[in-house]
């Protein structure tokens, strides 16, 4: 059954190539030319005197085509996305001047006999044309628009949340967490389980120098990361990416969508509201929505109190399992209009430049299909917590991401800040509903199906959890999702390594495993270095070459893992211009133990509950 009819003209379809991300002025100025029809009834509509007197005023309208001459777009989309007229009474005197329904006059959605067509979509002469041709072919006409999509009838929004939900699923179940973990995994790991247990009845030395075996290798691959990071970082400042500012005039900028998913985020409405006005980019070719639930009726109400600026709208998504972050930005991004999409979280403040920037590289790099900007902390100095968070994420995206950019491994996406290509993002079927950590899987997934991705110089401001009951879910559900990644990618483990090279699928399980293994048994490795500390002969009293081989791999794990980390971290923070205290520093160990303990809850949530999202609790900013 069809939802709804919508006017869609041809420059919001999903481009086929980079080179039709956007076009330039000129290049629409001949498509407009070609498709220039003799008859020239209903142009006259364009001219928008129909609003003057009864809306507007003549000074207005004569600025608001002077702004669209200058950003080459409709005289409407200047005056809807500067708020000069509510989309309400544009569109309702619209559907008088055409004589047909307005889905704002009847406040609710419409009966399943009426064709909705998108009044905003297009100039006021295409709609025109379009409502002429379902007239005659019987249909009853509403006007309504995207821009305030609480009239689409349910029936649409449950096709659409449910194609939301199973988007991945459906077009490549290889690559979703939907579906079963690879049996060769989990035998390996009730084997490696029953292996150990056998090896503490029978030989309970055996079982030790095992465990410390699987303890030590792993920390020696990420260490051995670390050390290539921290000597590529400190030769040269990341990213690789020459970011230069290629200029792009506003006629030619392309319509960026902005999807933001909110849960349980009344309280920091308003800043988010404030940092989405700082971006500098012109209104009209913005596209920011705000993705809210069906059930969080406390966010609903603050953003129905707020004072929306008019390239802001809301899209409401339907109560429907799974309630993750990945299945809200699906929906949304089917209501999305832009040739390049970002996401941003609730509490982020973005660099004002961000959008342009990402653009500028995706112009000088028509290959480069995602970029993936900093992220940093806005209260890092709030306590040792923070701190920690702030210097942890600082040496990831300043220096570890992107260094294995530079070095052509696959690396995880953040959360927030990611920059798409739509045709991209669509090609890859966007994300995976059942993931929990969707960024990290969109990464490994993009670059497995030949996409690329790069990093972005430029910063989004974040908030780090204070308290330690906050911090645990977060990091247990990224944890969860990492290990959800792993589990996916490595169902079939040939074909990833078909799909990727060699080289890349090391990276992927140097990075990946080497992460997870380093989080689960990061305990252990001090346990058996302060065993062999306490003996009389430490790290030589094993009665084989392979016993103290093993001992000197644990302890160069444990201090030059130390120093590599702690290193990456100093250099990071002080090109960022901070000052770190050494007992900073000292205590890192200690925050690795706090990762671990999230590590096993994750563990234990990857069987009891692999699809519950844990949510981080956000607090207004104090200015």
């Amino acid at each position: 059954m069809k939802c709804f009819k919508l006017a869609v003209p041809s420059s919001r379809q999903v481009p086929s190539s980079h080179q039709a991300d956007w076009q330039t002025r000129d290049d629409r100025q001949r498509a407009h030319h070609s498709q220039k029809g003799a008859s020239c009834e209903g142009t006259s509509l364009d001219s928008l005197d129909f609003l003057v007197r009864t809306h507007i005023d003549s000074e207005t309208l004569d600025h608001a085509r002077l702004i669209a001459s200058g950003w080459d777009v409709p005289v409407h989309s200047v005056l809807l996305s500067l708020g000069w007229i509510p989309v309400a009474d544009y569109v309702n005197r619209l559907a008088a001047i055409l004589g047909v329904q307005s889905a704002f006059r009847s406040g609710e959605a419409p009966a399943d006999n009426v064709v909705q067509i998108d009044a905003t979509a297009v100039v006021p002469s295409e709609v025109a044309r379009i409502v002429t041709w379902q007239t005659r072919k019987g249909h009853v006409v509403e006007l309504m628009s995207l821009l305030r999509p609480q009239f689409v009838r349910d029936t649409c929004r449950q096709q659409r949340v449910r194609a939301a939900a199973s988007k991945l699923y459906r077009a490549a179940p290889l690559y979703s967490a939907a579906g079963k973990f690879p049996l060769w995994l989990m035998s390996a790991m009730v084997g490696l389980t029953g292996l150990f247990l056998g090896a503490a009845i029978i030989d309970p030395p055996l079982a030790y120098f095992m465990i410390a075996f699987i303890a030590a290798i792993p920390f020696a691959f990420i260490v051995c990361q670390r050390l290539v990071v921290l000597v590529a970082y400190a030769k040269k400042p990341l990213p690789c990416l020459v970011q230069k500012l290629l200029p792009i005039s506003m006629a030619d900028l392309p319509v960026y969508s902005v999807l933001i998913p909110l849960y349980d985020e009344a309280d920091i409405f308003p800043d988010l509201i404030d940092a989405l006005i700082r971006l500098d980019y012109p209104a009209a070719k913005l596209d920011v929505i705000l993705i809210l639930e069906d059930i969080d009726l406390a966010t609903r109400k603050a953003a129905e109190a707020a004072e929306l600026p008019g390239f802001i709208r809301i899209v409401t998504v339907p109560d429907l399992a799974p309630r993750t972050k990945p299945k809200a930005l699906n929906y949304a991004l089917t209501f999305a209009r832009g040739a390049f999409i970002t996401v941003f979280d609730a509490e982020d403040i973005p660099d004002p430049g961000q959008l342009r920037q990402a653009l500028s590289v995706f112009a000088n790099y028509p290959e480069v299909d995602c970029l993936q900007a900093r992220l940093n902390i806005y209260n890092r100095n709030e306590n040792w917590l923070t701190q920690q968070f702030a210097m942890e994420y600082t040496a990831l995206f300043d220096g570890l991401l992107p260094a294995l950019e530079r070095l052509g491994v696959p690396f995880p996406l953040g959360g927030t800040s990611n920059h798409f290509r739509r045709s991209a993002l669509e090609g890859t079927s966007a994300w995976d509903a059942y993931n929990v950590t969707e960024d990290a899987d969109l990464g490994i997934r993009m670059q497995r199906m030949g996409y690329k991705t790069g990093t972005l110089a430029s910063t989004t401001w974040e908030e780090a959890p204070a308290t330690l009951v906050n911090w645990l879910p977060q990091r247990t559900r990224w944890l969860k999702g990492w290990m959800q990644t792993y589990m996916v990618h490595m169902r079939q483990p040939f074909k990833l390594w078909r799909e990727l090279g060699t080289w890349q699928f090391l990276g992927f399980q140097c990075l990946t495993l080497g992460f997870l293994l380093s989080a689960l048994l990061h305990p252990f490795l001090y346990v058996i270095v302060a065993i062999e500390l306490a003996s009389p002969a430490p790290f030589i009293s094993g009665s084989s070459l392979a016993e103290r081989i093993l001992w000197y791999i644990a302890s160069f794990n444990l201090f030059a893992g130390f120093l590599a980390s702690a290193l990456l971290a100093v250099l990071a923070t002080w090109r960022r211009g901070w000052d770190i205290p050494a007992l900073l520093v000292v205590s890192m160990p200690a925050y690795w133990l706090l990762s671990s303990l999230a590590a096993y809850r994750a563990l234990w949530q990857l069987f009891t509950a692999p699809f519950h999202w844990e949510k981080t609790r956000h607090k207004a900013r104090v200015c």
